[in-house]
């Protein structure tokens, strides 16, 4: 199984996928879709390497995950844009795109591709979009084919949010947030991939007002 992984380069995101499943906080399969198993920072204390060794162990060759491979086919962030004329693209690898807002738009669309995704063992694969980090009501993930390969995304303008978080003393805290994330997965039929993620970030110093116009 290793020998596979380290031919086809798939020991990184083999173990990411194992790493994110067996998190202290990931207690069912449906856990391992949102922000339980995905989270900003991880906690070291979150880690089960009992666990972890165990899934690697049972993993089969022909069961291996591939890594999900993005790619843009149409967007409406642009390389110049904003007061300062700056480049909204910030980075496109295979495993993750990332995009800031800059420009006046209320709504944004992208539309992904993951054909560039293959099996190592040549199974057939289908893909899930899930969101990981934002407002549901202003996020929409429209799949435009049956096995999910490619989708458009719907991302309206976010202002600053926060959310509880876990601290090493006795009183909870709180964590402002100013990104979207949107996970990817890769289901061969046996194993699912780790995420790719498409990310967008909300400038914090903006205050931002929109209403319906007379269209």
């Amino acid at each position: 199984t290793f020998e596979l992984m380290r031919k086809r380069k798939l020991v990184a995101p083999t173990v990411q996928m194992i790493l994110r499943r067996n998190l202290a906080t990931v207690h069912t399969a449906e856990d391992y879709f949102t922000a339980a198993a995905h989270p900003v920072v991880m906690r070291g204390d979150d880690l089960r390497a009992g666990r972890m060794v165990a899934q690697a162990a049972a993993l089969s060759a022909d069961a291996v995950p591939p890594m999900v491979r993005l790619s843009v086919l149409a967007e409406g962030f642009q390389r110049t844009a904003g007061l300062a004329g700056q480049s909204e693209l910030l980075f496109d690898t295979p495993q993750a795109l990332a995009r800031t807002w800059r420009g006046p738009e209320a709504r944004r669309e992208m539309v992904v591709s993951t054909a560039g995704t293959v099996d190592p063992n040549g199974r057939n694969l289908t893909f899930s979009w899930h969101l990981i980090q934002g407002d549901p009501a202003r996020v929409q993930i429209e799949p435009l084919d049956e096995a999910g390969q490619t989708a458009r995304l719907r991302i309206d303008w976010h202002d600053p949010w926060t959310v509880p978080v876990r601290l090493d003393t006795q009183e909870p805290g709180q964590r402002q947030l100013s990104r979207v994330d949107i996970a990817v997965f890769a289901d061969n039929g046996a194993s699912l991939s780790a995420p790719a993620f498409i990310s967008v970030d909300f400038p914090e110093h903006q205050i931002r007002h929109y209403a319906p116009g007379p269209d």
